[in-house]
């Protein structure tokens, strides 16, 4: 959510002009009892839609800087390195990414040729170029602008060569695997499970909702009304529960619902005055509304709001690193 300088004098450039990015990061750290969560959403400012939506989690004996390296590996796999092979000699090759473009020793990379270009049959639109697997290689040293890699395999019949390109591929990247906290369901309401157990299920299942309607996933529909489900179960149970208002204040900000999303923070607010996670929701509303080609508040007001939402959040921090988040978000 690094938003500083988004508010300009004329208020007329779109955000975009203003940050001097194709996309702009959000997200959010939240903290229920055990367990520690990051997540973020990667929005395309030209169309001002939601690319990708991640989301990382473990208990809080993880580092907040640890999630932080896992969600960086994440977006790397939304948007992939791409180069070209500069040099072949023998086994060995060079690549034209390096340290400034996030490159590290040990990750993969795929080696393409480029083929047939791929048009719409009636406008004429270059839809896709297809892409010919040559090989694939494993960065050794890593320096400013190139890197050293060898061959791992490649094509006998079409091998690799200088001039083709290259692609990270994440999944194929040496590194330790994350411990992983199954949270696919809401967990019951045993009594053994407390409520920010509970709700930390439920707000996983919000990100992954929202990640389906991102990918137009016909089963958010009904990923919906199970959360609504159990959100209505939890809110009978824990009467004016700050923490429930807000996760139902993220499920209908997850389907698009802003002004209803903001009752429930204003339910939350009411519930639990100094509540840094809820003025971080309506910071993320107003900014992600400015963002929109048409937005339902004039721009310079809504960005105003949004500063104010995370200014509260940070003086209503209860720890440094949420704090220090939200001053980098204004």
């Amino acid at each position: 959510m690094h938003a500083s300088g988004l508010v300009d004098e004329s208020g007329s450039s779109k955000l975009g002009r203003v940050l001097g990015a194709k996309v702009v990061i959000t997200g959010s750290v939240m903290q229920f009892q055990n367990l520690m969560e990051v997540n973020a959403r990667i929005i395309e400012v030209e169309g001002s839609s939601i690319v990708a939506a991640e989301n990382v989690k473990s208990t809080s004996a993880a580092k907040l800087e640890d999630l932080v390296v896992q969600m960086a590996d994440k977006i790397i796999g939304d948007f992939p390195l791409e180069g070209y092979i500069v040099q072949r000699d023998g086994n060995k090759t060079l690549i034209d990414l390096g340290k400034r473009a996030g490159v590290k020793p040990g990750m993969q990379f795929i080696v393409h040729q480029e083929g047939r270009i791929i048009k719409h049959p009636k406008t004429g639109e270059v839809l896709d170029i297809e892409r010919n697997e040559t090989g694939t290689i494993e960065v050794s040293v890593v320096k400013a602008k190139t890197a050293d890699a060898t061959i791992l395999k490649e094509n006998e019949d079409n091998p690799i060569a200088a001039g083709q390109m290259v692609k990270s591929s994440i999944d194929l990247a040496p590194s330790a695997e994350p411990k992983k906290v199954d949270f696919e369901r809401p967990a019951p309401a045993a009594a053994d499970g407390g409520l920010g157990s509970q709700l930390a299920a439920v707000n996983a299942q919000i990100e992954e909702l929202r990640r389906q309607k991102i990918n137009n996933d016909s089963g958010w529909k009904n990923r919906y009304k199970e959360i609504d489900r159990t959100l209505s179960a939890l809110e009978k149970r824990n009467k004016k529960a700050a923490d429930v208002f807000l996760s139902r204040a993220r499920l209908l900000e997850a389907v698009d619902k802003p002004d209803n999303a903001e009752k429930f923070i204003h339910k939350a607010l009411s519930a639990q005055r100094h509540y840094p996670e809820a003025y971080e929701l309506k910071g993320d509303l107003y900014l992600w509304d400015a963002a929109k080609p048409k937005p339902s508040y004039n721009k310079n007001k809504a960005l105003k709001r949004a500063l104010e939402g995370y200014g509260d959040a940070a003086k209503y921090a209860p720890n440094a690193d949420f704090q220090a988040e939200m001053y980098l978000s204004r």
